[in-house]
């Protein structure tokens, strides 16, 4: 692996050329390192600014070095817009990820005594391994770190919490101490069957949250703080299982003395634990010494390179050699099936070829990413690996692809899959029994063969896919995130509940639809400015329908290549309207309704609607009963992606 070097001065764009030694950008190889290393007379600041899913191999932040990630991913940026195999952070070093948008700090982490600060990020930066490991601080400003499903392991580390943070650590992995900003509401989350947290906690006061992950039925059932004599407390937590979990080195705020202890559940099942100040005296938290140092590191972390101009993140898709898997069939993962001895993501820089008539799986995660994949011939190449030990992270990680016309690649797996941001499908892509976790990361596909959706959902409300593909397929309840302006692919659907999510710019949309029938579905993005008011079905002179749906905003969505099923002919249904989304939109289900009314053309016309995924509302009975009425349904809006569960069923 060859390293190329910060030599950008003071401060300067990570994307620039002239920044690197022999105008080398670290993602300009995949298979390279990058080292940003200044010295105690000069330190050195790098800034990210431009998105790049290209996997940097290792990422070395030595003394007054500092890297600063602000990629902030749009429309075309479904993966990480910063992403490293393997970290190392020196002494005065220090990263800082200042964006809500995805980064990746890979599987091998190193922090030798230097810092680590995240930034306004709502438990998008990922840890491969699940780990912070070595020495030093971890700052987390307004900042979500680990899930209830990915708790982090941070042994040895100094953590602290402002601005509304939470961390979820994993067992006997908490820190060696957290910090609590006393001013704001920060929270720790500690596992169930953790029965002594040695950690220190300081800065804990009224605002400090203590959640209890709640594992196996295990919760608290009472909890109690008691003085050691030395000026810090602990805390007694009292578990269902008859077990206790003992934080024993607690020390308050300024101005705080640990009262009684209230216990409540949270939605997600967790309990949190909160402490009355028994103090006569309400405390100034902002005055506190606490307080004023944490807020230092925001003022410092947020200036650090703030006058920077960035430009667009740069991505490598040329292979310094080809390795070619030599087997008739197996797995991916048997480095004796390969033509340079290694798997492709041994050495990121080689591009991995299956052909011939191969028959290959791949049933071992990895997210290593290697910079192409190609599946030629009549050869198959299947994904079956399952989620490793954080399931935010792929098990399979390409940065382009390609699928030739007679072969075919499978993605079996509900895990995460990286496909990469350039592609060439003139085979078969099928993506079987997987929701919103196979990731194109230009949210664009290109080619001349066949998408195959089977019980999968391809894309999410804030990520819908531009498919131009001759063929695309819907079975078997799938749902379908589709950017289709100027679109003219035919998109067949079965019998089941398969759900089409017209987003983007909804005009001049020339897809057909074809087999649509009662169970199909079409639905507005809830994402878009528009929500769904009204449709109208109309026979075209071929046989065909069209469906025009109007919106909210005057506008209408024309939908003018319908082929219904057979079994539709000539159908008497009754037009009925479904309510859906995750937020203020409406939903069209398809019927035909046109010997009812003897005409070509019926129409329904509902309020904007709010529903759960797995709630359904709808209008049934005759066509003539149904025109003029409206429909109010009243639900919670959903948040993050639950919108790519397939929603509607008749």
């Amino acid at each position: 692996m060859t390293t190329t070097y910060w030599n950008g001065g003071a401060e300067g764009d990570f994307y620039a050329a002239s920044s690197w030694s022999y105008g080398d950008i670290p993602q300009s190889k995949t298979c390279q390192g990058a080292d940003v290393t200044g010295t105690a007379d000069s330190p050195v600041v790098a800034v990210a600014g431009g998105a790049s899913y290209g996997q940097i191999n290792s990422l070395s932040v030595g003394d007054y070095g500092t890297v600063k990630i602000t990629a902030v991913g749009g429309s075309d940026d479904a993966g990480y817009v910063f992403a490293i195999q393997a970290l190392q952070v020196a002494q005065t070093g220090s990263l800082i990820i200042d964006t809500p948008s995805a980064v990746d700090l890979g599987l091998y982490t190193e922090i030798r005594g230097g810092t680590v600060t995240i930034m306004n990020n709502d438990g998008n930066v990922v840890l491969d391994g699940n780990s912070l490991n070595g020495t030093g601080t971890l700052n987390l400003i307004n900042s979500t770190l680990g899930s209830a499903t990915a708790p982090v392991h941070i042994p040895d580390m100094d953590i602290t919490l402002q601005g509304s943070s939470t961390i979820y650590t994993g067992w006997d992995a908490t820190g060696r101490s957290v910090t609590f900003d006393p001013d704001t509401v920060n929270t720790l989350v500690l596992p169930s069957n953790d029965p002594t947290v040695t950690t220190a906690i300081k800065g804990f006061s009224e605002n400090a949250r203590i959640e209890i992950a709640s594992e196996d039925g295990v919760h608290p059932t009472a909890a109690s703080v008691t003085a050691n004599g030395d000026g810090s407390y602990k805390m007694v937590i009292t578990l269902s299982n008859g077990g206790t979990l003992t934080a024993s080195d607690i020390v308050p705020a300024e101005g705080f003395t640990p009262g009684s202890v209230s216990i409540n559940e949270t939605a997600d099942g967790n309990y949190i634990l909160t402490d009355a100040n028994a103090s006569m005296v309400t405390p100034d938290y902002s005055a506190s010494t606490i307080h004023q140092d944490l807020q230092n590191t925001l003022t410092v972390a947020t200036d650090t390179g703030s006058s920077v101009t960035t430009s667009a993140g740069v991505v490598n898709h040329n292979s310094a050699g080809n390795d070619y898997y030599t087997a008739a069939s197996g797995d991916w993962s048997d480095a004796s099936n390969w033509s340079a001895g290694f798997i492709p993501q041994s050495d990121s820089c080689y591009q991995g070829t299956v052909d011939g008539t191969s028959n290959v799986v791949v049933t071992q995660a990895s997210s290593d990413q290697f910079v192409s994949l190609s599946v030629n011939d009549s050869a198959t190449l299947t994904i079956e690996a399952a989620a490793g030990e954080n399931p935010q992270s792929y098990v399979f990680s390409t940065a382009g692809l390609e699928v030739r016309e007679q072969a075919s690649l499978v993605v079996d797996t509900s895990a995460r899959v990286e496909l990469g941001g350039v592609s060439a499908i003139d085979g078969k892509l099928t993506i079987d029994n997987n929701t919103s976790n196979v990731i194109v990361d230009s949210n664009h596909l290109s080619g001349n063969g066949t998408l195959t959706l089977n019980n999968s959902t391809f894309g999410s409300a804030r990520q819908a896919q531009e498919v131009d593909l001759p063929t695309v397929n819907l079975t078997n309840n799938s749902t379908y995130y589709a950017s289709l302006y100027g679109n003219d692919s035919t998109i067949n659907v079965d019998g089941t509940s398969d759900t089409i999510v017209l987003s983007g710019n909804l005009q001049d949309i020339q897809s057909t639809f074809a087999g649509v029938n009662a169970n199909t579905h079409f639905l507005i993005n809830p994402n878009e400015d528009a929500t769904a008011t009204s449709q109208a079905y109309s026979q075209n002179a071929d046989g065909s329908y069209t469906l025009t749906i109007g919106l909210s905003n005057g506008q209408d969505v024309t939908l003018s290549h319908i082929i219904a099923a057979s079994s539709l002919s000539g159908s008497a249904s009754s037009l009925s309207a479904i309510a859906s989304g995750t937020d203020v939109h409406s939903s069209i289900q398809s019927s035909f309704a046109v010997a009812a009314l003897g005409s070509t053309t019926a129409t329904a016309t509902m309020t904007a609607a709010t529903i759960m995924p797995d709630e359904q509302a709808s209008t049934t009975g005759s066509v003539a009963a149904l025109l003029g009425t409206s429909q109010t349904v009243t639900a919670p809006v959903l948040t993050n992606d639950q919108s790519s569960t397939t929603l509607l069923a008749s």
